[in-house]
């Protein structure tokens, strides 16, 4: 066997191993590549986030939507849930859909609210968002308030003028907020408008998700 003939067989040993090392790595099940993208696919899909309705009332004066958010917060940390969070508030500056990560989301119990964000705002939530930052079903004991101010219809957009409490600093009942039903999945968010110096008797809640 002369020299030249040998460095062709070297040449196409090299060729058929290089060539099982880019089989292995881009398209076995087992390879590097494939690994990764599952790894990749499977962290896309753990984000979650919580949400839950305020164990407290409030009137339409909320200081603006920045003062709902701050209330928020303020109940996740008083029930040790930590994190920063929102309320599902619009004006017309703002829809709420704009300010929460598409992300899946879910009650502070555990239970599925939605896959993402554009299954929150389809129209339909997966099951009701009436429990509380303790996970407890909020004023199960008193059928009147049962409602949440939102001033969003249920694709997440503004409800229109005169149904946010003129920007949630109004607690006037010659003053509209647009409110949603939280013991529903399909009038969670825009169920009618009440007046904004309600606070018990007919709602006044909020519902809260985490940023």
């Amino acid at each position: 066997m002369n020299k030249k003939t040998i460095k062709i067989l070297l040449l196409l040993v090299v060729v058929v191993v290089a060539y099982g090392i880019f089989r292995y790595v881009f398209f076995e099940p087992s390879g590097y590549l494939a690994t990764w993208i599952r790894i990749g696919q499977h962290t896309r899909t753990v984000v979650t986030k919580r949400a839950f309705a305020s164990s407290i009332p409030f009137t339409g004066a909320l200081g603006g939507i920045a003062g709902g958010d701050q209330k928020c917060t303020m109940f996740a940390t008083n029930a040790g849930l930590g994190g920063q969070w929102m309320a599902w508030l619009s004006t017309g500056n703002s829809n709420a859909r704009d300010r929460i990560p598409d992300v899946k989301y879910k009650r502070v119990d555990g239970v599925m609210i939605a896959m993402n964000k554009a299954d929150l705002v389809d129209g339909t939530i997966d099951n009701t968002l009436n429990v509380d930052e303790h996970g407890v079903v909020v004023r199960a004991h008193i059928p009147p308030n049962h409602y949440a101010w939102t001033g969003t219809h249920e694709n997440g957009l503004w409800t229109g003028s005169g149904t946010d409490c003129n920007g949630w600093t109004s607690a006037s009942s010659a003053v509209l907020g647009q409110q949603g039903h939280v013991h529903t999945t399909n009038a969670w968010s825009a169920t009618f408008p009440a007046t904004c110096d309600h606070s018990d008797s007919a709602g006044g809640l909020l519902y809260c998700f985490e940023l």
